[in-house]
């Protein structure tokens, strides 16, 4: 409905692989990473510890080594080379994320394995955890994909990628050709250190507005700051950054598996008296949202949010549409109560032994 809404649609292939090594990575203990053969950070905990020190981007790197050619190509013919060792390495703090067969086979322990090797597997397992939180975050939707971030873990821009680059050249082009937008991020972020209170959150929000709407998720330390910084709406748009404020954490909660804890995020600022109409009636609506993507039954609180969205600004343009998903809503609850009515009448003829 509202350009704000985030996207969280991805290539069945790759979303297939990120589950499987999620699930089996949420049951192994943590371990410390360390750079793997190519010489990249495997964590981006890693790598932006790595980005502070030497004041660097960082490069996060998606493949499915072995599952997909052009992965497999970019590994073979970039990655390897010795051209990204001694140009790309030391330039960048490059962070490798890996959701193939392969990776997964890192994160399997058999009975008969020593306990380095289960050591290891379980290691890996924490790494892929954290990856997948990544990936989703950054919304990952093909392989190979790659991205920069500044060091202080904004969202710069994806990295062109295609079966077009065909050598190491073609890919150091591609990634030379992002240098305006780096530059332009430095400046937003030297804008917000320096200046009077409303200069510095009126650089936060140029940093905000010019950064996609779906990677704003990564701005959250600036978002809480702008909130702290302006408790009194000198601004005028105290209303907007709360909001923001419960779509961040409602999206790194969200990515996490805590669905709940998602939609109480959108609820929460509701009784916020600072929070204008049309915010509250995205918020409620996004409450109804992310519980209906959860699958959840619970169809009377859906419903209670979606009519409580319409309630907080019922003169929007918006109004007409949440009453279609409502009109939608109690349709299908009605069909589904209909089916469950002749399922119990046919269950009852069966047991009686009516014909």
């Amino acid at each position: 409905m509202w350009s704000k809404f985030r996207s969280y649609l991805m290539s069945k292939k790759f979303i297939a692989a990120l589950l499987i090594l999620f699930a089996l990575s949420l049951f192994i203990s943590c371990g410390k990473a360390k750079n793997d053969e190519y010489g990249c950070f495997q964590t981006i905990d890693q790598a932006l510890k790595n980005a502070q020190k030497n004041n660097q981007e960082v490069l996060v790197i998606v493949t499915m080594q072995g599952d997909d050619d052009l992965s497999q190509s970019f590994v073979s013919d970039i990655l390897s080379t010795k051209e990204f060792k001694n140009e790309i390495l030391p330039s960048y703090s490059v962070m490798l994320m890996d959701f193939s067969q392969s990776s997964y086979k890192k994160t399997v322990v058999n009975e008969t394995d020593s306990k380095a090797a289960k050591k290891a597997a379980e290691e890996y397992a924490k790494i892929v955890q954290n990856n997948s939180k990544t990936a989703s975050l950054l919304n990952v939707s093909k392989t190979p994909s790659l991205y920069l971030l500044t060091k202080e873990n904004y969202f710069i821009t994806e990295v062109p990628y295609t079966d077009q680059v065909k050598t190491f050249e073609d890919f150091k082009k591609n990634l030379d050709a992002q240098s305006p937008l780096v530059s332009q991020m430095k400046e937003f972020i030297a804008a917000i250190q320096k200046g009077s209170k409303q200069e510095k959150l009126a650089a936060i929000d140029n940093l905000y507005e010019n950064t996609e709407i779906i990677y704003r998720v990564f701005l959250a330390d600036l978002i809480d700051k702008y909130v702290e910084m302006d408790k009194d709406n000198e601004s005028g748009l105290l209303s907007k950054y709360l909001f923001a404020q419960a779509d961040a954490k409602a999206s790194n909660l969200y990515m996490s598996g805590d669905l709940l804890g998602a939609t109480k995020s959108y609820v929460d600022i509701c009784s916020n008296p600072n929070l204008e109409a049309d915010y509250k009636q995205q918020a409620y609506y996004m409450a109804a949202y992310i519980m209906s993507m959860s699958g959840s039954s619970d169809y009377a609180t859906i419903l209670d949010y979606l009519n409580l969205s319409i309630k907080a600004n019922p003169e929007s343009e918006s109004v007409d549409s949440i009453n279609q998903v409502i009109e939608y809503l109690k349709s299908m609850i009605s069909q589904m109560e209909a089916e469950k009515q002749d399922l119990d009448s046919s269950s009852l003829d069966t047991t009686i032994g009516v014909e």
